[in-house]
């Protein structure tokens, strides 16, 4: 056992001159945001002692030097400790091997109402081909004011935003967001509507 044994250098003495390499690439190198910076050190931690231990099992001379390159470059390569997946967007792994890219939704032009992006994906074909191609005509069919409310609650404005905005109290903006739900409902003759229509009735 580790613990018994006087000749090993015990894995906290060699990780107080690891770690900060591995702060350090996680800050400048990675630059994550301070959300990913902790889970980035740790997973770097993590498989350095498991290096650490199949070191001692097998009796190899141990150089932290090495365990510390070892595990950064694992880490770079997108491997991690407890495994991942590469199919959350919002993984670094998965923007680190390119298989997404975020982005601010202000850069996108949802001043005239272009909704794709808000397309629950997860929907079928059907439902996404329908709300294309009806909800513009839908909403023409409101009044000035209505479409104005109607884009602001499509695109995430809470209640109480909404109601700020247009300088009308929350309680008017919920009655408003169950008379565009029935006013969807009605005009699709359809109850199994888009998903991202449910922002309008949430």
């Amino acid at each position: 056992m580790i613990a018994t044994n006087p000749t090993i250098i015990p894995f906290e003495t060699l990780l107080a001159k690891m770690e900060p390499s591995f702060r350090y690439f996680a800050k400048n190198t990675m630059k994550l945001r301070s959300d990913n910076f902790d889970d980035a050190v740790q997973d770097m931690t993590s498989t350095a002692f498991d290096i650490y231990l199949s070191l001692v099992r097998r009796g190899k001379q141990i150089f932290y030097t090495a365990i510390a390159s070892f595990a950064i470059k694992r880490y770079n390569s997108g491997r991690r400790f407890a495994g991942s997946s590469t199919t959350d967007v919002l993984s670094d792994e998965t923007r680190i091997i390119g298989r997404c890219e975020t982005c601010n939704l202000s850069q996108f032009d949802i001043v005239e109402g272009s909704l794709l992006f808000l397309i629950d994906y997860r929907s079928n074909a059907a439902d996404i081909i329908q709300f294309k191609i009806d909800y513009a005509d839908w909403k023409a069919q409101q009044s000035k004011r209505d479409q104005k409310i109607i884009h602001l609650l499509a695109v995430g404005e809470t209640t109480g935003d909404v109601a700020k905005k247009c300088r009308v109290s929350p309680s008017l903006i919920s009655h408003y967001r169950r008379r565009y739900y029935a006013s969807w409902n009605d005009f699709i003759a359809d109850k199994n509507e888009p998903a991202a229509v449910k922002n309008l009735a949430a």
